[in-house]
Parts: C-alpha cells; structure tokens; sequence
C-alpha cells in the first residue's frame, strides 16, 4: 500500500506540474517590455555585424546586425536605428522568450561613403549602439559610366584589337535597374549584356543557353545569375538550374561557377595584372529523362580596378579548341 500511495502522490506532482506549465503560455498580441543588452558604456552587447557594406552597392539580404534583447514581458516588438551615411536597420516580430534572445535587423539602402558609422539602436524607449564599416573596393568588374575594354579574339574574322565593349547605359526590367555592356559601334557582332552589382556581387542578366556550346533550348530563357564576388573564399561553388525544351523534350540546363583563385596574378599580352580573381564556370545539359552531361567549361579573370581581361571557352567534346580573349586596352573611369 506504501507503494501505491507514494506512486499516487508522484503523479499528483506530476499534475501540478504540468498545470503549471501550461500556465505559462504567453498572450502576444501585445507589446512586449525589456532593454537592450549593453555595456556600461551604451555599446551593444555583443556587436554582430553581418555582411560587408560596400559603398555604392545596394544592401542585400547577406547585410543584418544581431542585437541581444533582455525580455521581461513576451509580445510584439519593432526594432530600428536611425539612418546613417544612406543606410539604416530594423526588424519585427513577435517574442515568445522571457529572458535574452538574440534579434536579426535587416539593413536597407546604399552606404554613400566610406567609415565608420555609429547606429544607434531603439527599443521601446531603450537604446544601444553599434559600430559598422562601409568601405570602398576596387571594383573586379566596374559598372562605370563611359568604361571601356578592346580584346584580341583567336577568331580570324576578328583582327587584333577589335572586339570594343563599352559600358555606356543603363535599362530598367522589371523594376531593376541594369547597366548595358555593348560591343562598339565599329564591331562585326552587334550585342548588349546587362549587369547589376550588390553588395560584393555582381549579376549577369541572360540567356540559360548562352554558355552551352554544343546545346540550347528551343526557345530563349531569361534568368539572372550570380557570376562573380569580391567577398568569398577560393573554392567557393555556387549553381543554378534552368529548365526549358530541347528538342522539345522537357530538358534542365545547369552553371555551376567556382572561385578557383582570389587577388593572383596574369600575365595578357605582356601586361603583369595583380589582384586577379580566377572564376571557372561548368555548364551542363539533361535533356529529357537522361542524366546531366558536361557540355562546356569556361574560364574568366578579372583584375581589381579593371575588369574582364581574360575569357576562356572549350567544348568538353573538344577541349583542343579554345575560344580566347585576352584584353589590349582600357579604360575605367
């Protein structure tokens, strides 16, 4: 009988327990109550910057602070700094958490110069600060009004020094804004090429079957890519998929880019450039049920401050012909 009257009295516990626990359920349609963690000092507490702030270069999502919050009663929250040097932080949301959480705040706008700049963080009638760097880099592929570039071509149809790209324009396509590369006006191939850059990346709007060689949908298919970043590290892969008919058959076109070096050297045309970034692309083609299979390799290298002064383009099928070319003059402004 002990046994049975203790057993009896470890679930009444258990009960209570649990009673209690479901009391804690927190009601969060209101506002929530606490302060932001900080040292004596005001500075936030810890200061986690994420991303990095180039100047002139739009703020992507890769751009938040972390800010720690210390909360008393659970709700709703709307957390903001002030607006400094073309940019600023917030975030909202609801809180469920008594005690310390840590909070993302998005950043949105432009950094316009290069600094240190101090936000000042609110919550409710708490503040705290944080410092943030926006800095200036030597663009690997500048978007500059009036630039321009002049190749050599292993073409025969294309003497040395022929091949003129100007960037000279910008469009807007749905709601975007893209700067236009096009071949001068003097060239045998009339063509255009529309980039954007944020943050450290800069995108190519395209074609998917522009950089397969040997294959291409039957029809065109936009997309926009990532082809080049000035904040990752070597060995870094990034890929994106397309689909489309080749053949009509229901088909996927794949680039997968890799950054193979960072800030190296190249010699073109007896020219020593420093600062090159080596990026090599892979495209593949699944046409159909089949299975993906290489269809191009590609090679590009662009030098800090100048630009694309190497391309490289070989048909896995054939890898004994490669299409070239190599950079004879410029000018960035």
């Amino acid at each position: 009988m002990k046994s049975l009257k203790y057993f009896l009295l470890i679930l009444g516990i258990a009960g209570i327990f649990i009673s209690c626990q479901k009391e804690l359920a927190f009601d969060l349609s209101g506002p929530s109550t606490g302060t932001l963690k900080s040292d004596d000092l005001g500075n936030c507490l810890p200061a986690s910057v994420k991303g990095i702030y180039t100047v002139d270069s739009v703020l992507g999502s890769n751009n938040f602070i972390e800010i720690t919050l210390n909360t008393g009663t659970p709700g709703t929250y709307n957390i903001k700094s002030d607006t400094i040097n073309g940019y600023s932080f917030s975030g909202s949301g609801k809180i469920n958490t008594i005690g310390l959480s840590t909070i993302k705040l998005q950043s949105s706008g432009i950094p316009l110069a290069a600094g240190t700049d101090i936000f000042t963080i609110t919550y409710n009638n708490n503040t705290c600060k944080i410092p943030v760097n926006a800095v200036v880099y030597q663009s690997y592929f500048p978007l500059t009004q009036n630039s321009w570039w002049s190749y050599d071509v292993n073409i025969p149809a294309f003497p040395g020094d022929s091949l003129r790209v100007e960037s000279n324009d910008n469009i807007s396509i749905n709601g975007k804004e893209y700067r236009i590369f096009q071949n001068g006006p003097n060239e045998t191939v009339e063509d255009s090429a529309y980039y954007f850059k944020a943050g450290p990346e800069y995108y190519h709007r395209f074609d998917a079957s522009d950089y397969t060689l040997s294959v291409s949908f039957d029809e065109s298919v936009d997309t926009v890519m990532m082809f080049l970043s000035e904040a990752l590290n070597p060995g870094t892969s990034w890929a994106s998929e397309f689909d489309g008919k080749i053949n009509t058959q229901p088909s996927k076109i794949r680039y997968t880019y890799t950054l193979v070096e960072a800030n190296g050297n190249l010699d073109v045309n007896g020219v020593i450039f420093n600062n090159v970034h080596k990026v090599k692309l892979k495209t593949e083609a699944k046409i159909g049920n089949g299975q993906y299979v290489e269809d191009s390799n590609f090679e590009f290298f662009y030098a800090a401050g100048i630009g694309l002064i190497r391309a490289k383009g070989w048909l896995v099928a054939n890898p004994n012909f490669v299409l070239q070319q190599d950079i004879r003059h410029y000018k960035v402004f």
